[in-house]
């Protein structure tokens, strides 16, 4: 209403302001104070806290989880900055789980990785223990070994006769997918320093990071974190870090067993 033409006894056409018919129902001097006073409301305060808010940063935001209903969480501008499971936002009574302020899940993880611990021994753990993604390399080369037997084969076979043309080249440019699709042993350890350089880095980057910076880290190390009663109670990393993260639990899981008092 305060910038209505109208009131000053004007009307707009085309873009245009033109006389109205119609008297003017304020003076001029009452519509400067009304356009000062407006002005004034766009820098006061609690107009600039609004503007905060919708510029704040939740750096966990499409990663968390809620472990109660299974669906995500997402910020929200409660408690001046906080997390809530996206179903309980719908409808309060669909999820009992907590709103969480923001920073506690973060200070949380950067708890966690502080002391994320990386061993020396790393390469030949994961290759050979770890996961079933990691696959011991006598494995690999005995794989490598049977497929170029299978190759070999396929080629005596068509040589004799045995197969004809279309079946030899589907069947050969099957196994040579196969055998592209293995890494040699020096490819994984390459692969593996690489992801053990990066993961260090962001484990200490985390502590000096602001929100931005920690939304983008959180999204390089991580795909999903669980949350339950304002705690992280899981994680899900990265496919290339899953294998340290291995390492670190079962790492973590051993020093307390033998020491009970000493921190998960």
């Amino acid at each position: 209403m305060a910038t209505c033409p109208a009131y000053l006894g004007y009307v707009s056409y085309k873009g245009t302001r033109i006389a109205g018919k119609h008297p003017a129902l304020i003076d001029s001097d009452l519509w400067d104070k009304a356009q000062a006073a407006r002005i004034a409301n766009r820098k006061s305060p609690r107009a600039q806290n609004g503007k905060r808010q919708q510029n704040r940063v939740y750096p966990l935001t499409g990663l968390l989880r809620c472990s109660r209903c299974k669906g995500p969480m997402h910020g929200n501008g409660a408690w001046n900055g906080s997390y809530i499971c996206y179903a309980k936002s719908q409808r309060r009574e669909a999820c009992s789980q907590p709103l969480v302020k923001l920073g506690v899940l973060e200070e949380q993880l950067g708890e966690y990785l502080a002391t994320f611990h990386i061993p020396e021994d790393y390469q030949q753990r994961i290759l050979e223990h770890a996961g079933q993604d990691a696959s011991p390399l006598d494995d690999l080369e005995s794989r490598r070994a049977s497929l170029e037997s299978r190759l070999a084969r396929l080629q005596d076979l068509y040589e004799l006769g045995d197969k004809n043309r279309e079946d030899y080249l589907a069947r050969r440019a099957e196994i040579m997918a196969e055998l592209a699709s293995l890494k040699p042993a020096e490819d994984r350890k390459i692969d593996l320093r690489n992801a053990a350089e990066l993961l260090g880095r962001f484990c200490q980057a985390w502590t000096f990071a602001d929100l931005e910076q920690k939304r983008k880290i959180a999204r390089l190390i991580f795909e999903e974190i669980w949350v339950d009663n304002k705690k992280v109670v899981a994680v899900r990393p990265r496919p290339q870090f899953v294998g340290f993260f291995t390492l670190d639990l079962f790492d973590r899981r051993k020093r307390r067993d033998s020491n009970p008092r000493s921190p998960a």
